[in-house]
């Protein structure tokens, strides 16, 4: 009987009709600002106007006598937000290609390996409030590469083993001891861009890079953002502009496949000792060790803001540090 078996596949899978949230309360899409910032005027945006709903919304921010044109020109101006909740438009679709290998249990040892390559598309939600379609991006759940490698080897040590021990104490003492280890590699998810950031001036899209294990320098390209704080541009010259986006119709992918997220390298161990009773029963005792190598998976780095201190920066470990543990249990 073959003591090693290998096997492999692939999988598609499509979901449609996922829910999905919808913002109402976005410009009008025949009168949404145009992708280039410095070709629209925020002065006239924000100009103070007459408010046609004076008196007739009471208890809201929008009851006074005046308000701004920006609001006026809301899909829905007698509102700040209208979110449509659940609405089935939603869909994805995954691809994985699977291999496996398992050597079964021979000479104490036994060992299965496991790899998967897979891609998670999916449109979940609208880069503009008043787009039409959904954004079709890589998910930012999506884990490219897939590894985990189990073992199991019982030591040869005891009653009829490769040293063999006739003692019966002794065998109790030193004897009916298993080693495990699994060992787990996975690549890091796309880095998700909430916010819609300005490139800066001749950068473009392909600028855009990330180095998810760098800690002592920014781990993302900040030189391909502009980093100003500035939101005010001079409307006489409309080829002025030098800060963040404001009324501005959003571009920017919320993920690159490129640039991700740290992955997952971690081992685990452990030490396990049966201890045989009559009748079948025994008590075991395991000693644990998660990431016994002590190897530090890094969060996302901030993306959240471009004007921030920490923008492109990891300020946080994604992973617990070498944790042990002893434990117990009692079968009858």
């Amino acid at each position: 009987m073959t003591r090693t078996v290998r096997s492999g596949g692939g999988v598609r899978s499509r979901s449609s009709k996922a829910p999905v949230d919808l913002g109402k309360a976005a410009f009008a899409t025949s009168l949404t600002p145009v992708t280039t910032p410095s070709r629209i005027s925020r002065t006239l945006l924000t100009a103070v106007v007459p408010n046609p709903f004076a008196g007739l919304l009471p208890g809201t921010g929008l009851n006074g006598a005046t308000t701004t044109a920006s609001q006026l020109l809301m899909t829905y101006p007698q509102f700040t937000s209208v979110t449509e909740q659940n609405v089935t438009e939603g869909s994805s679709v995954y691809h994985s290609l699977a291999f496996r290998v398992e050597k079964r249990m021979s000479h104490g040892l036994s060992l299965t390996g496991n790899y998967g390559f897979s891609k998670l598309i999916e449109s979940m939600q609208y880069l503009n409030p008043g787009d039409t379609k959904l954004a079709r991006i890589v998910s930012p759940y999506d884990h490219k590469h897939h590894m985990a490698v189990g073992s199991t080897y019982e030591l040869p040590i005891g009653t009829g083993k490769l040293i063999d021990i006739q003692s019966g104490f002794w065998n109790s003492i030193i004897g009916g001891f298993k080693v495990n280890g699994v060992y787990l590699f996975q690549t890091g998810a796309p880095v998700y861009f909430s916010s819609d950031l300005p490139l800066a001036s001749g950068a473009s899209l392909a600028s855009i890079r990330s180095n998810p294990r760098s800690i002592n320098s920014p781990a993302l390209t900040t030189s391909a953002f502009n980093t100003h704080s500035s939101t005010t541009n001079d409307p006489s010259n409309p080829t002025s502009y030098d800060g963040q986006f404001q009324y501005h119709l959003r571009t920017l992918p919320f993920t690159f496949d490129r640039v991700r997220t740290d992955g997952i390298n971690q081992f685990d161990s452990s030490l396990l000792k049966d201890f045989r009773f009559p009748k079948g029963m025994y008590a075991q005792f395991r000693f644990e060790v998660f990431n016994a190598l002590n190897h530090a998976s890094f969060a996302s780095p901030a993306v959240s803001s471009a004007t921030s201190s920490s923008f492109g920066t990891i300020t946080s470990q994604a992973n617990s540090a070498r944790t042990v543990q002893f434990g117990g249990r009692f079968v009858f």
